[in-house]
């Protein structure tokens, strides 16, 4: 941690100095502050009416809750004053909203990941990713090429974690509603054999997926000769910071390895790789590096691995041994 770098703002003015595009640190700055706002509008959910359905579906085919659009809709108010801002890209709009014609950043982001537990109170959050972007064509570029991202997690506490490519900060929410640098520099350790993955999917899952769960529920007398821990919470953004961590796995396979799976590529799976990846973690498809991918939708879908540098491995030559779907 660089000393007198103890909040959000500070840490921000560190990376400008560094070489930082200064709208892009005020990008960040408006993105943390709905994030904020966000976590409020959570906080008061339990006093909205008891039907939590909008009775309208998005893009993906998802019933909407009213949180789901509450959030969206932050975060495009808090995106609209930034004459930077090109386009913003959410989940919940079927496309791409142009902002400022000439802007330089394009914003994408999926405002509520996981808000169907919010009605059961488990951590959910929001994602969000920044790349270059003055036409809509260039919105669709591969992961690698982002600038920056984010999650906030909406949890016991609120935490906002982040990367510009060049390792990884957490920021707490203070009493005062403000962002306070928690660590920065940390990295996924190597090694946990714990795995997150929806069983309830088995059926659909690739044979080395399948594979590698089985062997793994076999503990200590299997060929992976360990106890391994299973986690599923149902939202990405809670996973993930786990996984950032203390390590494992975060698996979200399509039905084959190189089909399309449940989550997008440009909201979900590029930013949380980009997160994972700065701090030491290794995100595939099961073909490929998810960060290599080159987009051709903005909602399109793809298959996740994510997690510790030692397990992705020893998973992915399950992958490489059982070819097929």
């Amino acid at each position: 941690m660089r000393k007198g770098i103890t909040s959000l703002a500070s840490f921000l003015s560190q990376a400008v100095d560094d070489g930082v595009s200064p709208d892009l640190a005020e990008v960040v700055t408006a993105l943390a502050a709905a994030s904020l706002t966000i976590a409020q509008d959570i906080r008061k959910s339990n006093w909205m009416e008891a039907d939590t359905s909008l009775g309208t579906v998005n893009i993906q085919g998802e019933v909407q809750k009213p949180l789901d659009v509450i959030a969206s809709d932050r975060m495009m108010a808090a995106l609209q004053p930034l004459a930077h801002v090109s386009f913003a890209v959410s989940e919940e709009v079927d496309e791409a909203v142009s902002l400022n014609t000439a802007g330089r950043y394009a914003v994408i982001f999926d405002p509520l990941d996981g808000s169907s537990n919010v009605d059961v109170n488990i951590t959910v959050g929001s994602i969000f990713s920044v790349v270059e972007a003055s036409t809509l064509d260039q919105i669709l570029q591969p992961g690698r090429q982002q600038r920056f991202a984010a999650y906030a997690a909406y949890g016991p506490s609120t935490l906002f974690t982040l990367t510009l490519g060049n390792g990884v900060a957490v920021f707490g929410a203070d009493h005062r509603g403000q962002y306070r640098l928690i660590s920065q520099g940390h990295r996924v350790p190597a090694q946990n054999p714990e795995y997150a993955i929806n069983a309830s999917r088995k059926m659909d899952w690739p044979p080395g997926i399948a594979a590698f769960v089985s062997d793994c529920d076999l503990g200590e007398t299997g060929p992976l000769a360990r106890k391994h821990n299973m986690r599923w919470v149902g939202s990405m953004v809670a996973e993930l910071h786990r996984i950032l961590l203390r390590g494992g796995l975060f698996l979200y396979p399509g039905k084959s390895i190189d089909g399309p799976g449940k989550l997008r590529l440009l909201y979900e799976a590029n930013p949380m790789s980009f997160i994972l990846e700065a701090a030491g973690g290794v995100c595939s498809t099961g073909t490929q590096p998810i960060l290599d991918v080159i987009p051709h939708g903005l909602h399109q879908r793809v298959g996740v691995l994510m997690g510790s540098a030692s397990e992705m491995e020893s998973l992915m030559s399950y992958i490489q041994a059982n070819p097929g779907r």
